[in-house]
Order: structure tokens, then sequence, then C-alpha cells
């Protein structure tokens, strides 16, 4: 996702384009086969993505970043707020108000933040897709057991978020954003403990455990929707970085592990596999690991000129398999403007970071907050209790009654000059 010098996030942008191919209904039955991409889902057919029909589809996309994995920068600010992870901010929230004080709290966030109005917003907006980012964790009961069954409670915002966008005629990228053990040093972005960044998943004792839990994570949630044609494609692993003392093969390997075990289950639906280096090095891939492929490259910070995409155009035209820009923004205006523009050009889809978010001055997003006072103080003790005033039980109930109150979409704001401004592109 994001790089950790970066404080503050430039959220993405809805735009009016017109929406592509439709992928309704819902529940259809899943064809047989294997090998071949089925033509009753969104898939891959030489270098683009077809809908079942074969007409073309230019995935044009929101990230419903915060919602399943709530990023403390994205809710408050702090030079601090890239340094903690999600799971210590629930863990330090519960230490304060108490468990079952927290647990309902999430609940009611999770309630509230995105709903089947966001969706019909997007889709009024012109956006035909969303990408979901979650976490394993919410997912699995047991991490001391790779082959645990999915959690319910875990999989019914994903099947909410699935049923929202047939009903819009949309597609949802399921994306893992978070993997057992970390898949980067980010701590905000793949979970790991901010006091030990080692990206478990590819290191240390665990990795081979770590490993088995992403493959039965992936296999059973591919089993659950593999009926699903609202789901555009599965994308893996959100922006892993493997580490120096790793060999960089290590991703393909895993990669094809983990598709190994999809396509026992579900034989159709799209792959979607992210680059080295946060989504950004392909060097360690010598060739596709499925004919339903898609790679994911994402793009900060910068140049918005051919060659800035040039090495995944070559890769692209290498292996014969889409691409997709599955994340940018935090930039100017002027910058998502032209980056659309450019990968529309040469007919990529894209996702932009993210949809709803706090206000950050010069930085408009699709739809903004603004956080309560109340809950600034609140997350800037969350994020770094050793620094701050402990809040006392009231405050900390009134803050998180004020932050539920202000992430609900009828309060948030739209930005009509940046839908203006990338509907030129």
């Amino acid at each position: 996702m994001r790089p950790l010098l970066v404080t503050t996030s430039l959220a993405a942008v809805a735009l009016a384009f017109p929406a592509c191919s439709s992928p309704t209904p819902w529940r259809i039955d899943v064809a047989d086969g294997g090998g071949v991409p089925s033509p009753r889902y969104l898939h891959a057919a030489a270098d683009q993505l077809v809908d079942r029909t074969g007409q073309p589809v230019q995935l044009r996309c929101e990230n419903l970043g915060a919602w399943l994995h709530p990023e403390a920068y994205l809710l408050g600010e702090g030079a601090l707020n890239l340094l903690v992870s999600a799971s210590e901010l629930r863990a330090r929230l519960a230490n304060l108000v108490g468990a079952d004080p927290a647990i309902a709290f999430w609940s009611a966030y999770r309630a509230g933040y995105v709903t089947a109005d966001d969706f019909a917003q997007l889709h009024r907006l012109g956006f035909n897709c969303v990408r979901v980012p979650f976490e394993w964790r919410s997912l699995v009961g047991d991490p001391a057991r790779p082959d645990a069954p999915l959690l319910a409670g875990g999989l019914a915002p994903l099947d909410d978020a699935v049923r929202w966008a047939a009903q819009e005629d949309m597609y949802v990228i399921l994306d893992l954003h978070t993997a057992p053990g970390g898949q980067s040093e980010a701590a905000s972005v793949s979970d790991v403990p901010s006091n030990d960044v080692t990206p478990r998943l590819f290191d240390g004792p665990t990795a081979t455990a770590n490993q088995a839990q992403l493959v039965s994570v992936w296999r059973q949630l591919a089993a659950h929707f593999a009926s699903a044609a609202a789901v555009g494609g599965y994308d893996l692993m959100n922006e892993p970085d493997v580490p120096g003392d790793v060999s960089p093969t290590a991703l393909p390997a895993i990669y094809a592990e983990v598709i190994a075990a999809i396509r026992q289950v579900d034989p159709d639906h799209l792959v979607i596999t992210e680059g080295d280096k946060q989504a950004r090095d392909f060097s360690a891939f010598p060739a596709p690991l499925d004919p339903n492929q898609v790679y994911s490259f994402h793009a900060y910070f910068t140049a918005t000129d051919e060659a800035s995409i040039a090495p995944y155009v070559a890769l692209r035209n290498r292996d014969h398999l889409p691409l997709w820009l599955g994340e940018f923004g935090e930039n100017s205006l002027e910058w998502q403007h032209a980056m659309v523009h450019l990968v529309e050009t040469e007919h990529i889809g894209w996702a932009l970071w993210t949809y709803k978010r706090r206000v950050i001055t010069g930085y408009p997003a699709a739809a903004v907050f603004t956080p309560p006072a109340a809950w600034g103080e609140l997350l800037t003790y969350l994020v770094s209790p050793e620094l701050s005033r402990r809040p006392t039980p009231a405050e900390a109930a009134s803050a998180l009654a004020a932050l539920l109150d202000a992430i609900a979409t009828s309060r948030c704001q739209l930005e009509q000059g940046l839908l203006d401004e990338l509907t030129a592109a």
C-alpha cells in the first residue's frame, strides 16, 4: 500500500465513467473444467479482461480501505499513525475500554463504514468494481490450525460486499490485505507488530506454517465464492515484500501453491498476482502461473509517462496476460488525472486508493469525513500510549460514538472538483 515515510494519504476518487458489462446474477453454477478461463465469469483473454459475453472490460474501481482493515492514518491525523498495526489498534482499545465494549464498537464500525448505500453511490458515480481489502485474522478462529474452518462472522461482510455489488451490476475483487505472519515490514499494511516487523510469511521458523495457513484460507474462500459471478477475482496477497535474505523466487512459488489449491475448488475465477517490492517488481516471475491470471502493480510517487509503466507493459506482452493497476493515489489531483489517462490509453484497469477516509487538506477523496476532536485524542493515545494521556472510560465512549456518527455515508462529503478533474482523463 503506502510507503512508510508518508504520513498522509491521498484517497481515491469517484469518476463519472460509464459502467462496463455487468456481473449478474450473483450465484450461478460452476462450470467443469480447469486450465481454461470460464466464459461465465470475468476472465483473461490474451492480454485483456473480458466479460462472459466476450466483451472487453475496463475495470474502474475504488478500494474500500479502512473498512475491514482499519489503518490508523485513514481515520485521523498523526505522524506515527502509519507505524501501528490494526491488531495493535484493536488490542489497545480493548485494554482501554474492555473486551466487550471494544467488540461492540468494531462491529458497529464495520456495519457503518461501508453499506449498500456506498455501493449504490459508487455505481451512480460510474465505477464498475470495488476492491475489498480484508484480513486473514478475521476469517480464522484458530490460527494454530491451518485447516481451521473459516468463521461465519468473518465471511459475512465479504458476502455483503458480493451481494451489494451484484445488486449494482459491479464486480468485487477480494484482496487479502494481510497474510498470515505478514507479507511485508509495513505494520499498518501487513499487520506485523510494530516492534517486530519481520514478514514471517517468508522468513523465520513459522514461515512454513504461515504459508500453509495462507493456502488454506484461499482454498476455503474460493470454495465459498466459486459460484459468485459478481466476484471479479482473487487478489492473492497485497503488496508483498520478500526480505533480502530470502530468495525472491519464494513469492511466485507461494502463489503457485495458492493457485493450485484454489483450482481444486474453483476452476473459473481470475487469480491476481502482485509483484514483489510492494507490487512493483516482477523480475522473479519467469512465466505465467495460470491461464486465467492478472498481473497487478501499484503506483505511488512515480512519473506518469510511458516509461513509468513500460516494465509492466513488457510483462504483458511477454506473457499475454492482462495488467491491472490495483492501487494508486496519494498525490495531486493533476497527478491522478495523468495516471488515469496513462493507464486507460494502455487499456489497463485501475483501482484508486481509497474510497472513504478523513479529510486531508489539499488531497480530495471520493467520500471524506472530519474526525471528531475527541476521536483524534483517543486515536493519538491508541497509536502511542506511552506518549499520551490515558482517556477516561467516559471520554473513550464519547469519542467512539462520535466517530461512528462521522463515518456514516450520509455525513460524508463528495468533492465535485475531484470528479470534474478526473472525468477529463
